[in-house]
């Protein structure tokens, strides 16, 4: 039976993850450092060139074959434990269901518009997808941008795309942060699957830490 939700806080959290292994907390640590360094490189490339997401657009959440690996997923289902919600996305996860759109997009109905319900911990593929750059065989920067902006905004996509073909701006570099990821989640078992799929089995890792945490304090 689905849990009702909460009403998402746009106070940032900090994380604690004291709860999890050594070894765990280390690979968590490193993912949220490659989230940083995306979210840093992206702002300023935004800030540079004017390219940025669509408010309110939510055309990719709705994409049924977004996946992401179970580690780019801990630092979530570990914010869900800290603030009590946990059990409640659970809830919403079906087991069955291997190709369900992004359930942590909330939209209004037979609409794209919405919002992103866990922003500040969303997985890799969502801090990339709106623009980011890859190099070609020639080590040639090419901008990579989602068709609705690139529809909405083609006057700024033309400067940021000269810009970026003359070596002076940067989006953040796809190859770099997926090899630096996978890497990571290699080490982790390496799966992809599903985005809800990958939040559930994130869940359980969550919860069996937490289990361990608290029977070696209180033993």
């Amino acid at each position: 039976m689905k849990k009702k939700l909460p009403i998402p806080s746009s106070e940032p959290l900090k994380l604690d993850l004291t709860f999890f292994s050594v070894e765990k907390r280390k690979k968590v640590k490193a993912i949220m450092k490659i989230y940083r360094d995306i979210d840093k490189k992206t702002e300023n490339f935004r800030q540079k060139t004017g390219l940025k997401c669509l408010s309110g657009c939510g055309e990719c959440c709705h994409n049924k074959f977004v996946s992401a690996t179970t580690l780019e997923m801990l630092p979530l289902a570990s914010a869900t434990k800290q603030k009590g919600e946990l059990d409640a996305w659970i809830t919403q996860v079906d087991p069955k269901d291997k190709h369900s759109p992004c359930m942590f997009f909330k939209g209004e109905k037979n609409s794209s518009q919405g919002y992103c319900q866990v922003y500040e911990h969303r997985p890799l593929v969502c801090r990339l997808f709106g623009f980011s750059a890859r190099e070609d065989k020639y080590k040639k920067y090419e901008l990579m941008v989602c068709r609705k902006i690139k529809e909405a905004m083609p006057e700024v996509m033309e400067k940021a795309e000269a810009q970026v073909d003359a070596g002076k701006r940067h989006a953040p570099l796809s190859q770099e942060y997926v090899m630096k990821t996978f890497t990571l989640s290699l080490q982790d078992g390496g799966d992809s699957r599903n985005i809800n799929h990958a939040f559930a089995k994130a869940a359980e890792i969550v919860q069996l830490q937490g289990r361990l945490f608290a029977s070696s304090t209180t033993s």
